[in-house]
């Protein structure tokens, strides 16, 4: 797999060719749009917002019994020392694959991400048409908490 974007800490979007590596695991993508997060106790998680992603041990990566996580798919926990068969995929919601579209990830920048018009195309694929569109703000209630719904 070669060289990765190493998280210890913090939380990376990647787009393109960007291999990754969080909590001891190796992120081999091509041309895939996904964001690793991981907390101060190198506890991580991957969330593929389009194309896929494979995933194995860093000791390992070409392993070809390598999980295949797709766009819309998510690993909620990633522990150094974690077996990959005992990895759990899950999907996304649209409520969680929209915050991650709509969020500080995606705000604030001049030049969109590389191949950012695809998210769209996804989610609408994924949860229909009523998703929000990437980059833009959820409406706020007076205390700061997103308001769900039709706008």
């Amino acid at each position: 797999m070669g060289q990765c974007i190493e998280v210890e800490q913090g939380t990376v979007i990647a787009s393109g060719p960007a291999n990754g590596c969080i909590a001891g695991f190796a992120v081999g993508v091509q041309g895939t749009i996904y964001v690793m997060r991981a907390d101060a106790g190198g506890i991580g998680s991957i969330f593929v917002l389009e194309g896929q992603v494979r995933l194995a041990s860093q000791d390992n990566p070409n392993d070809p019994n390598a999980l295949v996580i797709n766009a819309g798919q998510k690993i909620p926990r990633l522990t150094r020392g974690l077996a990959l068969q005992n990895l759990v995929i899950e999907q996304l919601s649209q409520g969680e694959y929209e915050q991650i579209i709509t969020g500080p990830l995606f705000q604030g920048y001049p030049q969109p991400l590389a191949g950012q018009e695809k998210i769209q195309q996804i989610c609408d694929r994924l949860y229909g048409k009523s998703c929000v569109a990437v980059g833009s703000k959820l409406p706020q209630i007076e205390d700061g908490t997103p308001v769900r719904g039709l706008w």
